[in-house]
């Protein structure tokens, strides 16, 4: 569920690229994603999944040598180029020139702004199964009103996470502050049947942040095994969850993120909360727990 899937899309729409989705990755002539996509989402992208060969692709990564300058995504050098997790600053990608070009080709209308449009794409692109639609309005049966609801997203990565990386985000030290800002956004909520929707990618996270909360309500979906939709390691089942947490999250009232994540920033586009808040971490050496 990567953010560079929308970045991909961008860039190929600015070049005049062909946009293909291929079953093993991002490929840019663009985009490549994995089965568990296909499996569990209604993607307007399906009828560009690309089954070829990609073995003499370039790879295209974050050091972005693919293209002639780096902080131009219109500069992409001639040739066909395997997308891995590549991200942009918003003032590379989503400037005005460039949103008046995806304008000229129909892209966009003469009312979007780079958000709107965001927006709008992502949902088509990250529409979901029928299958997890339904789990997603049961789930939001169960758990409340989203206009009651404050989400929140940790992504810890690194040792605390269910699935440990080479890199971790938050840390133990700042789990607190996502629960102090979790409880400010809940007093603003009038109703008693106020709570906060939780989703992380670590149980130990998910403990500690319930713990310090008293009398506040917590909930969690627990219907699918976590994992990181990012990684070699990610599951039918973990797809599927990373989904409907997505969109139980998005429906919140108000939210707390976690800066750097490419599922945060995910988040907060497709979402309509009146109030963010984002707190900050770095990437750091999982080693230096």
């Amino acid at each position: 569920m990567s953010i560079s899937l929308l970045y991909a899309l961008f860039v190929a729409l600015l070049t005049g690229r062909r946009f293909y989705c291929i079953s093993l990755g991002w490929w840019f002539r663009v985009v490549i994603t994995s089965d568990e996509f296909w499996n569990n989402t209604n993607s307007c992208l399906r009828p560009l999944k690309w089954e070829g060969n990609t073995d003499k692709l370039r790879i295209c990564k974050g050091n972005l040598l693919c293209f002639k300058q780096k902080q131009n995504p219109t500069s992409l050098k001639r040739q066909n180029v395997l997308f891995q997790d590549v991200r942009f600053y918003h003032n590379e990608l989503e400037t005005t020139w460039e949103l008046r070009m995806l304008r000229n080709i129909g892209i966009a209308s003469p009312a979007d702004s780079w958000m709107s449009l965001k927006r709008k794409i992502l949902r088509v692109v990250l529409n979901p199964s029928d299958e997890l639609t339904q789990v997603i309005l049961q789930e939001r049966k169960r758990i409340g009103p989203a206009e009651h609801q404050v989400g929140v997203h940790v992504r810890c990565a690194g040792k605390l996470s269910d699935y440990k990386e080479s890199v971790r985000m938050v840390t133990v030290e700042q789990i607190p502050q996502f629960r102090f800002f979790a409880k400010q956004m809940l007093k603003s909520i009038a109703s008693k049947q106020r709570y906060v929707f939780l989703t992380t990618d670590s149980t130990y996270a998910e403990n500690h942040f319930k713990k310090g909360m008293g009398d506040a309500k917590t909930i969690s979906f627990s219907g699918y095994k976590r994992g990181h939709t990012n990684s070699k390691r990610v599951t039918d089942l973990s797809f599927k969850r990373s989904l409907v947490d997505l969109y139980l999250l998005v429906q919140s009232k108000m939210l707390v993120l976690t800066s750097k994540s490419g599922y945060s920033r995910i988040a907060r586009i497709m979402s309509k909360a009146g109030k963010v808040r984002n707190i900050h971490v770095s990437y750091h050496c999982a080693c230096l727990f």
